[in-house]
């Protein structure tokens, strides 16, 4: 984890054509697109054109703190985020647009935010404080804010998700004893919960993977560190899920854990739970799905 606090914007240095053509195309997303292929199709940069790339503009923060955003940019305007703040600046010059900070107390372990969601001119983050808030796009001004904490020793630093009217959120934490991971789609327009999904549940099948009886130590674990995919042709929400804790005592959580250390595939809509993946079985040295899965048809 690094403290930074410029962000150095690289550009080609190109035909004022090219570079309008170049900041035209969104990433309105942490992962690009929600099926999180993270494939761009500009082609202004190019195998025989790399070595020409030179330094265009940099924005600094002058934040002294983590810097671990994703970068969405969306007509031409880069929204970025620290902890306690969220930035727009231009994505061609690096001016900035607006500034809207948001202190809590006492601030998270983590100290870090991956960034932002877009839809419909609005923007939606969380915070280390286990809140979700959104803003104007526009002016940075705060439009609601929720939170969605339950319990001590969460935090928040994964970058949201929003379609069709819902914003979709989680919490980290899952490091921590008595911590358990939670998805939660809200209403863009009021952050209302509509639905919840607990990554590791204390009933049915997925709960009989914990060690049971009295004495037995309560299922934790299973917090999210990063975004989440969408299938939007399906209409499937993918959620990678963190480690089983206690992180290095397996000898106390016999099982499966499910599920933790997963993809697990919910009903966009309803939360509704699809089917799972684990990729780590019997983790005992925390093995989170530290990135979202890209979601593809094979042809």
């Amino acid at each position: 984890m690094r403290n930074i606090t410029a962000l150095s914007i690289i550009l080609l240095a190109a035909s004022a054509h090219a570079l309008s053509a170049q900041m035209s195309s969104d990433w309105p997303t942490y992962n690009g697109n929600y099926e999180s292929t993270r494939f761009s199709r500009l082609t202004q940069i190019a195998q025989n054109n790399a070595s020409s790339l030179k330094k265009l503009c940099e924005f600094d923060t002058h934040e002294l703190i983590s810097s671990q955003s994703g970068p969405v940019v969306v007509n031409g305007v880069m929204y970025l985020t620290t902890d306690t703040s969220t930035y727009a600046i231009d994505a061609a010059t690096c001016a900035l647009k607006w500034r809207t900070g948001r202190a809590y107390s006492p601030l998270s372990a983590l100290k870090n935010n991956h960034g932002v969601a877009y839809l419909d001119g609005r923007l939606f983050r969380v915070s280390g404080d286990v809140h979700a808030y959104s803003l104007d796009a526009a002016t940075g001004r705060i439009l609601w804010d929720v939170s969605f904490k339950r319990t001590e020793g969460e935090d928040a630093p994964m970058a949201p998700l929003a379609w069709n009217g819902l914003v979709y959120v989680g919490n980290s934490g899952g490091d921590n004893t008595g911590v358990t991971g939670h998805v939660h789609a809200l209403d863009a327009e009021t952050g209302r919960e509509m639905w919840r999904f607990d990554v590791v549940p204390d009933t049915g099948a997925a709960g009989r993977t914990w060690p049971q009886g009295a004495n037995a130590p309560k299922p934790t674990g299973g917090g999210m560190w990063t975004s989440l995919t969408f299938d939007p042709q399906w209409g499937v929400l993918y959620v990678p899920t963190g480690n089983a804790a206690p992180d290095f005592m397996i000898s106390l959580r016999p099982g499966e854990n499910l599920y933790t250390n997963s993809i697990v595939a919910l009903d966009a809509k309803t939360g509704k739970f699809f089917s799972h993946i684990q990729t780590s079985k019997n983790d005992f040295h925390d093995w989170d799905v530290s990135a979202a899965p890209s979601a593809f048809t094979s042809r």
